[in-house]
């Protein structure tokens, strides 16, 4: 196979597309024979910062423990498409400047390639501003949204599938066609919320889009609010969760400075596809991926992110 020809192989088994549809002699619809892969992002990141240079054999990839044959590999540096997602409910109204500078703080490490849309969210969540690369006209909302009263519940979940559906929707040049783009969900957050049910429907459209959770918890420590009187739900740990099914993180108002690494990591990223198992559609599999023991050996502290999981796309 030719590389453009394997190349759009590669595109469209990745991002779910269908097999073209070939008559067949009885009139019948017939499909060709394809194997969908399945694409997983890496991050690779040891005590000095970013470990660069990795190629395809230094990763062992498993599916539900069984390991996979890496079949494509790609290390690339890509623009991002980031939704800096604001908690503005009722809990965040003693820290609203410290939110604004915080995201603020954010904007200064993305790249003018960078996509960035701002979405603010309580008891349901709202686009401010669509994915745009006039990153001052997002720092201009943010101070805006600052000034504004914060009021209402939390409802978390229900915004990080809103980002997720935005995040896919955004996807997308003028052309219609797809970018290779990272795509991460920055959410600033007190960590204060109400349980909801809605947490796997999250987890799942956040896998589906492809998107990482980054977070950050601002305001009191966990031990604050247990010591206050009556403390609230705090799902901090749901967070933490969150992100590392999706290969991100969660930092703590303690560490403004670690936004930009986490940023730089979205963007300088290893990529690889291995045919996806059999199984029905719809059925989340679980994956793990991890360093070549020379890999290891050599970078003893060397840590991978990746998401933890994925829904099979077709039955096979």
């Amino acid at each position: 196979m030719n590389s453009p020809a394997w190349f759009l192989f590669v595109l469209g088994a990745a991002y779910g597309l269908q097999p073209p549809q070939m008559p067949g002699n009885n009139g019948d619809p017939q499909f060709e024979v394809s194997t969908s892969l399945v694409q997983v992002t890496a991050r690779v990141q040891d005590g000095q910062g970013l470990l660069r240079g990795l190629e395809a054999k230094d990763f062992i990839v498993y599916d539900e423990d069984e390991r996979q044959t890496i079949v494509s590999f790609a290390n690339e540096s890509a623009p991002i498409d980031l939704i800096v997602l604001l908690d503005v409910s009722g809990s965040m109204k003693p820290i609203a400047l410290g939110l604004a500078d915080t995201a603020l703080g954010a904007l200064s490490a993305v790249h003018p390639d960078d996509r960035v849309a701002l979405m603010t969210f309580e008891g349901k969540a709202k686009l401010r501003v669509p994915f745009t690369g006039d990153h001052r006209a997002i720092a201009a909302a943010i101070r805006q949204v600052a000034q504004q009263p914060h009021s209402g519940t939390t409802n978390l979940y229900r915004a990080l599938i809103d980002a997720a559906h935005s995040l896919q929707r955004g996807g997308s040049a003028a052309d219609g066609s797809v970018e290779r783009r990272g795509r991460v969900v920055l959410m600033l957050t007190d960590g204060v919320a109400g349980r909801a049910t809605i947490e796997q429907r999250a987890l799942r459209a956040l896998l589906e889009a492809d998107a990482t959770v980054d977070a950050m918890i601002l305001g009191p420590t966990i031990e604050q609010y247990l010591r206050s009187l009556r403390p609230p739900p705090y799902v901090a740990q749901d967070i933490r969760r969150m992100a590392e099914s999706t290969g991100g993180d969660v930092l703590s108002a303690a560490q403004p400075g670690g936004l930009r690494p986490v940023l730089e990591r979205s963007r300088l990223r290893y990529t690889l596809y291995y045919p996806q198992p059999p199984a029905p559609s719809g059925t989340f599999r679980r994956i793990r991926v991890e360093l070549a023991p020379a890999v290891r050996l050599a970078h003893p502290d060397a840590r991978v992110r990746a998401r933890t999981g994925y829904y099979c796309r077709g039955a096979k």
